[in-house]
């Protein structure tokens, strides 16, 4: 017999308990506003974004995102400024300071911004300069 403390459960022991622990995979896919309207939600109940809404959120992922590539930028005496995003994904930057005549910066556009953006905001589909 082990000592006290140490008892082992039994395999049917451990299934109850994770079963009642455990919520199964229907309880966890249910929407959350389920229960309010007392049945399923159809597909006309859920609220649609506009395009400008949709279009505003992404040109403020795009900017936040570019607020942490300007550091980078500025340390080589340039900057970056956002001018927009289009209803394709194509992100328009002004690229300041030393990048203007800098024949680095198209290199610096496409490989470290446009990467960068493409990987954090997969709806951005090119990066120009304007």
């Amino acid at each position: 017999m082990p000592p006290f403390g140490q008892e082992r459960a039994g395999r049917h022991d451990r299934v109850h308990v994770e079963r009642f622990v455990r919520p199964t995979a229907d309880e966890l896919f249910v929407p959350a506003n389920h229960f309010r309207y007392n049945g399923p939600i159809d597909a006309t109940d859920q609220p649609r974004m506009s395009a400008a809404t949709t279009t505003t959120l992404l040109a403020t992922r795009v900017q936040s995102i570019l607020a942490t590539l300007r550091p980078a930028v500025q340390q080589d005496g340039g900057d970056l400024e956002f001018v927009g995003i289009d209803d394709h994904g194509i992100v328009s930057v002004r690229l300041r300071g030393a990048c203007v005549g800098c024949p680095s910066s198209p290199i610096t556009l496409k490989l470290g911004i446009e990467r960068h953006l493409r990987e954090k905001v997969p709806e951005v589909r090119e990066v120009i300069c304007v």
